[in-house]
């Protein structure tokens, strides 16, 4: 954050990233670490879950998902978190009161930040 802070980058680049990384210390390291360090295809596969919260307020898991998500995956939790609820993520905004609403927004922003910062093929 420091060398954010010292480059000439947009204000609305710099609060983006600042969001990210601030997400991203509100999960618990065990979580966080296999979260950023997974492969692409199971990176889009979480971010398919965020768009379809954020679009409709109901995500699916997929027949077929990569190994990390599938029942005895590592990131098994982050899908089925991310499939639990049945608002979007607007709706889940409104209601900052409840914890777990609030881990799923917090995991829906790390997800989609990292996702982001995946280099395309």
């Amino acid at each position: 954050m420091d060398l954010l802070e010292r480059s000439k980058g947009s204000g609305a680049v710099k609060d983006s990233v600042h969001l990210l990384v601030t997400a991203m210390e509100a999960l618990p390291e065990i979580m966080l670490c296999p979260l950023t360090s997974c492969g692409r295809e199971t990176l889009a596969v979480l971010s398919q879950l965020v768009d379809s919260l954020k679009d409709e307020g109901e995500a699916c898991i997929p027949e077929s998902p990569p190994a990390p998500l599938q029942q005895d995956g590592e990131l098994r939790w982050a899908a089925e978190l991310l499939c639990s609820c049945d608002e979007t993520l607007t709706e889940l905004s409104n209601s900052w009161d409840r914890p777990r609403e609030v881990l799923l927004e917090v995991l829906a922003l790390t997800v989609l930040g990292v996702h982001m910062l995946q280099p395309r093929e």
